[in-house]
């Protein structure tokens, strides 16, 4: 009966015990911090899905995105079993995280530093010259719950791969570049960056329904009003593909001004926008050799479809074989090879993601469990990808 009700007080996101407990009028409840990490990574602006059973939660109104969770009330009652079941239960921050302005807890301890480190942090610990000698020691925290998050499906190949935490090689870190613009908008939700051949800055504003062009340097130069604009992708020199609200759109790129391609209609006998019709919840897109890869990730259709360079419907990617499920959990970013053979999808829901490689013709190849994995990239023989849980790109 006790373990019944102890596992009652654990976070469905972060797999620890709760941490300000919050409810949502579908009964589910969460960690404060990890609700608000949910909110922020969704792309709907008038409301944000439940990471439980998906329903839809709208909006409080007139309130910014960053306060929406503090509108939603404190489970007091899982709050009070918690006085009885862990009393005085306080998590450990990692200290690194916490001047950051992060909350991630804690798992590893540094005796000679005295600091207690995540994951992450304790990795990078042990690279740097100064500490690699250190020894860490697991958090004796008899409140703490182990993780018992599920590791990733297995591939019916069997050559799944582990956590890309034994994968990860260091980069070195360049510079950022503050993407703002004086047009009165709210706080950007940047979900697609592309760099021209001059180094210009194209991006897709998914808050504020615009893509906008910046200088090298990040100087704002001028935007265009879209449907919620959500993956970019560059086709030739300044010439570019964004995904928005079921269509894939084009768009010229001029010194001063971003335009969209328009076609001649004979049957209207108008110009109207160049816009191919592929699905609904549209998100990453990627185009290679003549090819296009687009995710969708609609709720009663999560896949993946290949088109043509005229937007020709290829393929469409979804099901493991016609017994079996989808292969796909929540699909966001994707990414073509050179040479056709494989596509590299950014999948998952909540905290339970994962990097997939599937061959061009929907076939499974191997998997990386990975959090909360969105931008992915290839650079040379590595796979890149943004991981939004632990604020780092992993590199295979």
């Amino acid at each position: 009966m006790a373990e019944a009700v102890e596992k009652e007080l654990i976070c469905p996101i972060c797999g620890d015990y709760f941490t300000s407990p919050k409810g949502l009028p579908c009964l589910h409840t969460f960690c404060r911090d990890c609700l608000k990490s949910h909110i922020m990574s969704q792309i709907n602006k008038g409301q944000f899905s439940c990471p439980m059973c998906r329903t839809s939660v709208p909006a409080p109104e007139e309130k910014p995105r960053s306060e929406w969770v503090d509108v939603f009330p404190t489970n007091h009652h899982v709050v009070s079993i918690m006085d009885i079941v862990v009393p005085n239960f306080e998590p450990i921050y990692c200290k690194i995280c916490k001047e950051r302005g992060l909350r991630h807890k804690a798992v590893k301890h540094c005796k000679i530093c005295v600091e207690d480190f995540c994951m992450e942090c304790a990795r990078l610990h042990n690279l740097f010259n100064a500490t690699k000698t250190h020894s860490l020691s697991e958090i004796q925290n008899k409140q703490r719950k182990p993780d018992t998050r599920p590791s990733a499906s297995k591939t019916p190949d069997r050559s799944y791969k582990s956590n890309y935490d034994n994968y990860i090689i260091k980069a070195k870190f360049k510079g950022s570049i503050d993407l703002k613009t004086d047009h009165g908008d709210e706080p950007s939700f940047i979900t697609s960056l592309i760099f021209l051949e001059d180094d210009r800055i194209v991006a897709a504003d998914n808050c504020n329904y615009k893509i906008k062009l910046f200088e090298s340097e990040g100087k704002f130069v001028s935007e265009i009003c879209q449907v919620r604009p959500f993956g970019l992708t560059l086709i030739h020199q300044t010439y570019i593909a964004s995904t928005e609200a079921g269509y894939i759109k084009f768009f010229h790129v001029y010194p001063n001004k971003i335009k969209i391609e328009k076609t001649y209609n004979a049957e209207w006998k108008i110009y109207t926008p160049h816009a191919v019709p592929v699905s609904n919840a549209l998100r990453g897109l990627h185009y290679c050799n003549g090819q296009f890869v687009v995710c969708s990730g609609d709720d009663l259709d999560k896949h993946v479809t290949v088109l043509d360079a005229n937007g020709k419907n290829q393929r469409h990617i979804w099901k493991k074989n016609s017994f079996r499920g989808n292969i796909f959990k929540d699909p966001w970013y994707c990414k073509l090879s050179d040479n056709l053979e494989d596509i590299y999808i950014s999948d998952g829901t909540g905290v339970f993601g994962s990097v997939k490689c599937v061959s061009y013709h929907g076939q499974e190849k191997w998997e990386y469990s990975c959090q909360m994995p969105r931008a992915i990239d290839i650079i040379g023989n590595h796979v890149c990808v943004a991981d939004w849980r632990e604020d780092e790109i992993k590199v295979n």
